[in-house]
């Protein structure tokens, strides 16, 4: 009898340790569910949170494309939407911004005695403040144009505006011609802007017209130069920022002033729009691309046609 009652002790022993085992076990299986309840819920709530913020950012990107392409179809309502019509002289343009709004710009506007004023300029780097500053080049040059009647005093005054205006580094180049369409001249004065090409028909021959000035927005008492030539029937002057001769091909080349040159006197006998149009479909067939990593813009001034 004592001998069984020892075996049922030990045997109420071995099941006692058993079950707390599976107690034990049960309870590490509980602890690790609500674990793994928490961590799923925890992603759950990531993978939720990580939607709400790529909603939220592609809104913002959605927000900044409307917002860009507003601001570019403005700047373009800033551009010239016809040209001054003056007896043998004809004007054509091109303008393509490297994104939806660019730093290029330029503009005409009737002046006293039936002259013409024409001016290119280029706001150094891209986008929204590049933008800004063309818009506000507009809204000064417009009013100084009409107020001064050198081209030279013109750029000064600008330079001494935008030197208050810019102080991030931005800088402009610009060049800006007065046409006396009766006396067949122009007066010109530059700011640190790529030559403007003169093809001469008569002669078949290239100048390139230079007067001393530095960048607009740099130094407040920068002078600038005026310097005038005549222009005779046939003659083509061609006005264009650096976006144009620095445009490079796939292997590294770039379409220089000698391109632009050689266009020019092959196309003498293009009329003004169809000869723009070939100089930018030859630039496109040199870079092999539609689009280009700087803005390019060009105005073109045909005498005699």
């Amino acid at each position: 009898m004592i001998k069984d009652m020892t075996d049922r002790k030990r045997l109420r022993d071995q099941l006692l340790d058993k079950n707390r085992l599976l107690e034990k076990a049960y309870r590490d299986l509980k602890e690790e569910r609500d674990q793994i309840e928490v961590q799923a819920g925890m992603l759950v709530k990531a993978v939720a949170e990580g939607e709400e913020a790529k909603r939220r950012v592609e809104e913002q990107n959605r927000r900044i494309t409307v917002e860009l392409e507003m601001a570019a179809k403005l700047q373009r309502s800033l551009l010239p939407k016809r040209y001054p019509r003056r007896r043998g002289f004809r004007f054509a343009s091109k303008y393509i911004p490297s994104n939806r709004i660019g730093g290029d710009f330029f503009d005409t506007i009737e002046l006293e005695n039936g002259a013409v004023g024409v001016v290119i300029a280029d706001v150094s780097g891209h986008g929204p403040a590049a933008a800004l500053l063309t818009t506000m080049f507009k809204m000064s040059f417009q009013r100084y144009a009409r107020e001064f009647s050198s081209p030279s005093q013109v750029l000064e005054q600008l330079n001494r505006e935008f030197c208050h205006f810019i102080t991030t580094g931005e800088y402009i180049t610009a060049f800006y011609l007065i046409l006396n369409a009766q006396e067949k001249k122009i007066v010109y004065s530059k700011a640190g802007h790529p030559y403007p090409i003169l093809y001469r028909k008569d002669r078949n021959t290239h100048e390139f017209l230079d007067a001393d000035g530095f960048f607009i927005g740099m130094f407040h008492e920068a002078v600038f130069e005026n310097r005038e030539t005549s222009l005779n029937r046939g003659d083509r002057l061609l006005l264009y920022t650096d976006g144009v001769i620095e445009a490079r091909n796939p292997v590294g080349d770039s379409f220089d002033m000698r391109h632009l040159e050689i266009i020019l006197a092959e196309g003498n006998d293009l009329t003004c729009d169809t000869l723009i149009e070939e100089i930018y479909q030859q630039l496109a067939s040199f870079a092999q691309k539609e689009s280009f990593d700087d803005d390019l813009c060009m105005v073109l001034l045909s005498a005699g046609e």
